[in-house]
């Protein structure tokens, strides 16, 4: 009888305390830990740190580290700005992507 491998992924959350008081601000995930033949593989989650993507908590990229190149990102994340467009962009992988009927190249 084949026997099941157990596959276990490990999520980890920053939670935001700071200052005194130390109550939580936020509970976001911070990184995921997939599980691998050989070794295990780290996925993190980075958010903005200046500007209006840090005062509102928004995810900057996907990436294979805390502090990224542009090489170990794995896509950059794009809001839409006060005049209804796209901004902040950009995959280094190319990636089709559609969004309300519009296509996005990478």
């Amino acid at each position: 009888m084949a026997r099941l491998a157990r596959i276990v992924s490990e999520y980890a959350y920053e939670d935001g305390s700071g200052g005194a008081d130390l109550d939580a601000n936020y509970v976001r995930p911070d990184y995921v830990t997939y599980p691998g033949p050989s070794s295990r593989r780290v996925v993190y989650y980075n958010y903005a740190s200046s500007g209006v993507g840090a005062a509102l908590g928004r995810l900057d990229n996907i990436a294979s580290a805390g502090s990224p190149s542009a090489s170990q990102k794995y896509a950059s994340c794009m809001y839409l700005d006060q005049l209804g467009s796209w901004t902040n962009w950009g995959q280094p992988l190319k990636y089709k992507i559609r969004v309300a009927g519009q296509v996005f190249v990478a």
